[in-house]
Parts: structure tokens; C-alpha cells; sequence
């Protein structure tokens, strides 16, 4: 009985720490003169349309080499359903004309990227948690 147990508790913490490390990646580069434009176009657009239990983040790429020659990246993170909630709904023509926009500013388009979270370690509610990357290809 025991075991049981042990298992059924082991089995609901992996469940409910995979339902939290859902996330994707879209890379791109921009301009130093336009990423003030973008950063602030990625912002008025989602201060208004987030999807309940998304986080989305724009990252700067700092160390940039001919395998991830990419200035910024936009990650969209959270729970399964959560993501399954924004990738279902098509946005309309807000969408579309946020990302008209955004392009119009993008210099080039590089590369996107899906995954989960595996492990994660300190605080990760912190406003700004440092953290490592691997990218494996």
C-alpha cells in the first residue's frame, strides 16, 4: 500500500510540474535603432491580449555565433492548456496587424523553437531569474 501511494503522489508532482514547463521560442533579429519600436509594439499588444496563464517574454540575445545568429526572441511559456487556449484562438485582425507591424521593424526572421521545462532550479517567480539554455540540435 505504501508503494502505492508513494507512486500515485510521485506520478501527480510530475504532472503538475509538466503542466507548468510548456513554452515556445520565435527568434528574430532587429536593428539597435528599432528595438525600442519593437519592444514597445510587443508591449502595447500584450498588455491588452494575454492569454490567461501565458507568460510571454521578449529575450536579447547577448552571445550571438553562426548557430544562434539571432538578436531577440519572443517566448511564449505555461501550463499545456494554457498554450492550447492561445495557439486555438487566431487573434483576428489585432493580431494580424501587430505582427504587420512588427515585421515592418523585424530585419530578418531566424529560427522558432518549442519544448518543455526539465528542470529548473532558484527562484523562478523572481522578476528577472537568470538562466542557462541549452539548445540541442
Amino acid at each position: 500500500m505504501k508503494k502505492l501511494v508513494f507512486a500515485l503522489a510521485f506520478l501527480m508532482s510530475v504532472t503538475l510540474v509538466a503542466q507548468e514547463g510548456y513554452f515556445t521560442a520565435y527568434n528574430f533579429t532587429v536593428e539597435p535603432q528599432n528595438e525600442s519600436t519593437v519592444l514597445q509594439l510587443i508591449t502595447d499588444y500584450f498588455s491588452t491580449h494575454k492569454t490567461e496563464g501565458v507568460t510571454v517574454s521578449l529575450w536579447e540575445n547577448h552571445f550571438r555565433d553562426s548557430g544562434n545568429n539571432f538578436t531577440h526572441g519572443i517566448v511564449f511559456s505555461g501550463s499545456l492548456e494554457a498554450m492550447g487556449r492561445q495557439y486555438s484562438n487566431d487573434g483576428g485582425s489585432e493580431w494580424m496587424l501587430f505582427i504587420t507591424r512588427v515585421n515592418q521593424h523585424v530585419k530578418e526572421g531566424f529560427s522558432a523553437s518549442m519544448g518543455t521545462r526539465q528542470k529548473s532550479w532558484g527562484d523562478m517567480t523572481a522578476q528577472y531569474p537568470v538562466q542557462n539554455y541549452y539548445i540541442v540540435q
